[in-house]
């Protein structure tokens, strides 16, 4: 499902990138599945679609290095604590 797929930019950029932030991720979705949305609307061709996950991508990347950096707190969190939980069972 194309829908599914304005998904991936902000999972993928929340597990291996530790700048990505919240706004990043809701701008690149919204972004990402209004040019969808007016794809299936307007009949547009199939390669829209694929437009659409680049564009959220793109916004994701761009909106993320503009607004501030999530806090130590937030990435050690969600990445150091992480890191050294599977360091722990291997």
């Amino acid at each position: 499902v194309p829908g599914f797929a304005q998904w991936a930019p902000c999972l993928a950029g929340g597990i291996v990138w530790k700048r990505g932030t919240k706004q990043g991720a809701i701008a690149g979705a919204l972004v990402g599945t209004a040019m969808l949305i007016a794809a299936f609307i307007f009949h547009l061709p199939s390669f829209v679609i694929i437009a659409s996950f680049i564009v959220n991508a793109l916004v994701y990347v761009i909106v993320s290095l503009l607004t501030p950096k999530p806090s130590e707190h937030i990435e050690r969190m969600f990445f150091d604590e992480v890191e050294e939980f599977l360091e722990e069972k291997a």
